[in-house]
């Protein structure tokens, strides 16, 4: 009995169907886990960015240059116009 019938024929498609279904499933699923991975160390650099910031603007030369940086910016405003 070689020949298939036609529902054989369609349960195969059907589980091939299936198969590449499971596959890019997984697929999408390792990529989901690399992007979550990504995600976490891109919040985990930004936040040390952000403490490095806070942290110079609190440093005394930060606040003891403040005048400079007022001075600068009045100065490029009267250039500006």
């Amino acid at each position: 009995m070689s020949g298939e019938t036609h529902q054989d024929e369609e349960i195969r498609k059907l589980r091939s169907a299936l198969r590449e279904s499971q596959r890019q499933v997984t697929e999408l699923g390792q990529k989901v886990e690399q992007l979550e991975k990504d995600l976490r160390i891109s919040r985990r650099k930004l936040a040390g960015a952000w403490e490095q910031l806070e942290a110079l603007r609190h440093s005394s030369s930060w606040q003891m240059t403040a005048p400079l940086r007022g001075v600068k910016s009045v100065l490029r405003r009267a250039i500006r116009r």
